[in-house]
C-alpha cells in the first residue's frame, strides 16, 4: 500500500529546467513564434485503480482518462512535450498504465512525463511553474492550465489530500501572465465560485459546475476536457471564420452537459456504487452544467502553433470602454426596493457592498449612512445576525460534506462538530450528526 501522506517533493528547479530549456540548435526561428505551454494537474487519487480496487465502472481511472483526453488534444494541436508539465497526486503515485481508453496517450504520458518528471500536485509546484512561465511567455503565446481535484464549498481547491489552494491564491498565481491566449480550466466541485471570484483579464475560464453545487467527472465525462475537444472540432466553427472560438466551444460543451445530466443522475440513483460515506441528498444537489468567464484582453485563436505554411489567425477583441455610470447607482436602487419590501437582510448586504466601494462610487457614503441606520434598529439587527448565523451553519455543513467527498475525514469531523456545537437543535446539526458518524466510521476503517 502506498503511503499517500508521505510527501514526495521534487525541487522547483526541475520545473524551471523544463520550462526554460532551450530549443534545438537546428530549430527554425521566427521573429515572434507562437509558443504553447501547458500545465496539467491531477490532484485527487480517488479513481486510481492501483489503490482503489472496488470502484464503480464509471469511476475507474476517471481522472486519469480525463488527463489523457486533455493531453491528446494538446498533442494533436502541436503542443510539445518539452513545454508541458504534468503534476500528479502525491507520494510518487502512478496512474494505472494498463488503461485501454486513450491507450496511445497513456503510453506517451508515461514515457514523456512520468519517467522524466514525477512531481506532486501541490499548490507550491503549480505556483513555481506559473512563476517561471511569467518570465517566458509573451503576448503572442498560448497557455493552457487544467486541474482536476476536489473543490470545497468556499471555492478553494484541495491539493493531493493535503492543503488548500484558495481563490485569492489562484488569483495571484495567474495575474501577470503576458500571453493573451490563456485557458484556465477547473474540473472540481463548486468550481463556479472560482469563476465568480477570480478575474484574469487575458484568459477564458471554464468551470465544471455552478457556484454552489458539487460537480462530477467520470471516465466518460469531463466538462473541461470536452471543452478543449470541442475547440478543435471543425464542425463547431459555426461562423466559418477558421477558428472554433471559446463561445462556440462552450456552447457545445454546455449543450452536451445539459443533455447528459439527466442520464447521469438516473444512473447514480439506480446503479451507482458510491464510495462510503456519501452525504445524503448529494446527488440531487449536484450539477454538471459548466460556467465560463472571458477577460477583456483575451485573444481568441486556433489552439496550438500554426502549422508549416499556415498563417496564424487571431481575432482581437476591443476592450470595451469603461462605463461612466456609477457602479453603485444600480445597487442602491436594488437596495431601496428590498428595503421597501422589508427584506432587511438583502438590503443591508447590498448597502455594505456599495459602502465598501469607497471612492469608486459617489453613493458609498450614502450607503454607509443607510447601513448604520438599519443596524441601529435592534429588531432589524437581530434579524440580520440570525440570518448570518444560518448562513454560517449552511457554509460549515457544506464544508463538512466537501471534505467527506475528498476523503479528508479529520476536517470533515471538525466542521461537523462546529455546526453541532453552534446550534445543537438545528436542522443543520441533525445533518451534521449524520456526516460526523459517517466520517468517524470511514476514518476508523483507514487505520
Amino acid at each position: 500500500m502506498v503511503n499517500l501522506r508521505r510527501a514526495f517533493l521534487v525541487p522547483a528547479a526541475l520545473v524551471f529546467a523544463l520550462l526554460l530549456a532551450p530549443e534545438g540548435s537546428d530549430a527554425k526561428f521566427y521573429d515572434n513564434p507562437v509558443d504553447c505551454y501547458a500545465l496539467l494537474v491531477v490532484a485527487a487519487n480517488d479513481t486510481n485503480t492501483t489503490i482503489h480496487r472496488n470502484l464503480d465502472p464509471i469511476d475507474v481511472n476517471g481522472a486519469e482518462v480525463a488527463l489523457a483526453r486533455v493531453y491528446a488534444v494538446l498533442k494533436d494541436s502541436g503542443f510539445e512535450d518539452s513545454k508541458m508539465i504534468v503534476l500528479y497526486c502525491s507520494g510518487g503515485l502512478q496512474p494505472n498504465w494498463s488503461e485501454k481508453k486513450k491507450a496511445k496517450y497513456f503510453k506517451m504520458l508515461k514515457n514523456k512525463h512520468f519517467k522524466r518528471q514525477n512531481m506532486d500536485a501541490t499548490k507550491e509546484n503549480i505556483q513555481s511553474a506559473v512563476a517561471s512561465l511569467k518570465e517566458k511567455l509573451d503576448d503572442n503565446d498560448q497557455f493552457v492550465f487544467w486541474i482536476i481535484t476536489h473543490g470545497a464549498a468556499n471555492g478553494s481547491l484541495m491539493m493531493a489530500r493535503r492543503g488548500m489552494w484558495s481563490t485569492g491564491e489562484i488569483q495571484s498565481t495567474f495575474t501577470g501572465l503576458k500571453s493573451q491566449t490563456n485557458y484556465i480550466l477547473i474540473d472540481s466541485c463548486f468550481s463556479g465560485q472560482i469563476i465568480d471570484k477570480v478575474t484574469i483579464d487575458n484568459a477564458v475560464m471554464v468551470s465544471a459546475t455552478q457556484s454552489n453545487t458539487p460537480g462530477w467527472v467520470d471516465r466518460n465525462f469531463s466538462n473541461c476536457a470536452y471543452f478543449l475537444e470541442s475547440k478543435v472540432e471543425k464542425k463547431n466553427d459555426k461562423n466559418k471564420d477558421g477558428i472554433v472560438d471559446y463561445k462556440e466551444a462552450f456552447n457545445v460543451t454546455h449543450s452536451y452537459a445539459k443533455g447528459y445530466e439527466p442520464k447521469l443522475k438516473q444512473y447514480l440513483k439506480t446503479k451507482y456504487r458510491p464510495p462510503k460515506p456519501t452525504p445524503p441528498g448529494i446527488i440531487d444537489r449536484s450539477s454538471i452544467i459548466p460556467k465560463m468567464k472571458c477577460g477583456d484582453s483575451f485573444v481568441s485563436s486556433k489552439l496550438g502553433p500554426p502549422k508549416s505554411g499556415e498563417k496564424a489567425i487571431t481575432k482581437k477583441r476591443r476592450r470595451p470602454s469603461r462605463s461612466k455610470k456609477d457602479p453603485g447607482e444600480a445597487l442602491m436602487k436594488k437596495a431601496a426596493l428590498y428595503e421597501s419590501g422589508h427584506d432587511w437582510v438583502t438590503a443591508i448586504d447590498i448597502y455594505k457592498k456599495v459602502s465598501a466601494m469607497g471612492k469608486r462610487s459617489r453613493r458609498s457614503k450614502e450607503a454607509t449612512r443607510k447601513l448604520e441606520k438599519l443596524l441601529s434598529n435592534k429588531k432589524i439587527k437581530a434579524e440580520y445576525d440570525e440570518a448570518n448565523k444560518e448562513k454560517q451553519l449552511d457554509e460549515d455543513l457544506a464544508m463538512s460534506e466537501s471534505f467527506i467527498l475528498a476523503g479528508r475525514y479529520d476536517e470533515a469531523i471538525e466542521y461537523a462538530e462546529k455546526v453541532i456545537n453552534a446550534a445543537p437543535g438545528s436542522n443543520q446539526a441533525k445533518k451534521a450528526k449524520i456526516l460526523l458518524k459517517g466520517a468517524k466510521e470511514a476514518k476508523s476503517l483507514e487505520k
